[in-house]
């Protein structure tokens, strides 16, 4: 859940790609890097390490890039041509009611009520408030302002099949094992309670907040916002 307005605009589509192999959408989606790009190590950092061959499947290996995304975006513009601000109030936030939830421009303060956020950087420092720290970085890989209400009814709407045809939702729910607590695929995330009731949804940080949204097939949601943030100890305050 993002906390705060970008001041940039993000960048635009380039004229000429880079040299290489064309990218992959699917690859994108599915947390196999369509470009080079910021992710966290996962099965196929381990497979390197390990000195073992890469798994041939496409959902058998992962690595969550930030860039994938960026290029979705950017691809959505394109294609659509409106901006993908746009894009997801007309198909997704007005037809779902999300009166609360919107992709920030360039103004530096939130709409409505909201929380502060709070980071710290190191032991020495403390906790700031990083409440107006532009998340423009981010933009469609997390850029998007909004409540846990509003993401409870999207969580309903996505997975009840209101947003997307079955196909799609169905490779979206393949979450393979990525070696972590949360399994990843086609950009959800499935997390298996102890009682085996499984749990799909997202999760995502930025500087001073925390947020993890998570829905099971009976209908009950679950969404956990932290407004703060700690370099320190990667996560939690302590």
């Amino acid at each position: 859940m993002a906390h705060a307005a970008p001041t940039a605009a993000p960048p635009r589509w380039p004229d000429t790609a880079p040299a290489g192999p064309r990218p992959d959408l699917h690859r994108g989606l599915g947390g196999s890097p369509a470009r080079p790009g910021h992710g966290s190590r996962t099965r196929r950092d381990r497979h390197r390490k390990e000195g073992r061959k890469r798994p041939q499947s496409l959902l058998a290996w992962c690595r969550y890039s930030n860039t994938d995304y960026i290029l979705l975006g950017l691809i959505a513009e394109k294609m659509t041509r409106q901006s993908l601000a746009e894009v997801f109030h007309q198909r997704v936030f007005a037809p779902l009611h999300l009166d609360s939830t919107y992709m920030p421009g360039n103004e530096v303060h939130i709409e409505g009520r909201h929380v502060r956020g709070y980071m710290r950087l190191d032991r020495d420092l403390g906790y700031i408030d990083t409440t107006e720290f532009t998340p423009s970085e981010s933009w469609s890989a997390g850029a998007i302002v909004s409540t846990p209400l509003d993401l409870a009814v999207f969580l309903d709407a996505l997975l009840g099949g209101r947003l997307l045809e079955p196909q799609w939702l169905t490779l979206m729910r393949a979450t393979p094992a990525t070696g972590g607590d949360l399994n990843y695929g086609m950009g959800m995330a499935s997390y298996t309670l102890g009682n085996g009731t499984a749990l799909y949804g997202h999760g995502g940080t930025h500087f001073g907040v925390d947020c993890y949204a998570f829905r099971s097939d009976a209908g009950r949601a679950v969404i956990i916002y932290q407004n703060s943030w700690d370099r320190v100890t990667r996560g939690i305050p302590r």
